[in-house]
């Protein structure tokens, strides 16, 4: 982080930096954002993969992680977060993800409706991965 008075980031519902260390919690599975289901906690795109498209997202999901309790990552000394310190460093885990939740309280979500499994074909199939205008589905 910069020189600045900010201390922490919550990148999302999901992410919190807070100065060199950064707690993850995998993905909400009821997000509805991924074209396949996962398991609620599991920290897909883990890892830095060869290609690009459905062969590369699916090789993600081959090697993902569970984070529901939070992956904690020292982001200044390991930037691609290849080194997992949960096991570590329990206590600093535990705080982020405590801080992260109560940052959480005051996230808007709204009703997305429930997960279509034809929406993810029309994803996969007719716009080969990519979110298509949604006109006449």
């Amino acid at each position: 982080l910069g020189k600045g008075p900010r201390k922490e980031i919550h990148l999302s519902a999901n992410a919190l930096i807070s100065g060199r260390y950064k707690i993850v919690t995998g993905v909400n599975a009821e997000d509805g954002i991924l074209p396949v289901k996962v398991p609620a906690g599991h920290m897909n795109f883990d890892g830095h993969f060869v290609g690009w498209g459905a062969s590369c997202v699916l090789n993600s999901f081959k090697h993902g992680r569970d984070c529901s309790t939070g992956c904690l990552f020292d982001i200044r000394a390991d930037p691609n977060e290849d080194h997992e310190l949960t096991k570590k460093m329990p206590e600093k885990t535990k705080e982020l993800y405590v801080r992260l939740q109560e940052l959480n309280k005051d996230n808007f979500h709204p009703d997305r409706g429930a997960v279509v499994d034809w929406a993810c074909d029309i994803f996969m199939g007719k716009y080969g991965g990519f979110y298509g205008p949604f006109v006449d589905i």
